[in-house]
């Protein structure tokens, strides 16, 4: 992301995979707002939840995606569980299902 592009009130996301993002467990899908930008160029960040991030590099956030976007993003091995999860849930709810109807 190009430093300049954010900017003090801007909303943000901590981008995937980086390592603010891998620390923050937290805040990996909050959304924020900057409220300072240094003139070193680092950036604070409050999020919804209260939550402050100072002065940290601005290279680890992103304006945050809309939800088909968002959704594209997930990590992989998240999208494996929850695909698994879904079906074992279906899968369950339909032998209940069955189970009640004979």
């Amino acid at each position: 992301m190009v430093e300049n592009a954010l900017r003090v009130g801007d909303r943000v996301r901590l981008i995937a995979e980086t390592l603010a993002w891998r620390t923050e467990i937290t805040l990996q899908c909050q959304i924020g707002e900057i409220i300072e930008r240094r003139e070193d160029g680092r950036i604070t960040i409050r999020f919804d939840n209260g939550r402050l991030l100072m002065a940290r590099e601005p290279e680890s956030f992103e304006p945050p995606a809309d939800d088909a976007q968002l959704l594209t993003s997930l990590d992989s091995k998240m999208d494996r569980a929850l695909i698994a999860w879904n079906l074992k849930r279906t899968c369950l709810g339909d032998k209940q299902t069955k189970g009640h109807l004979e």
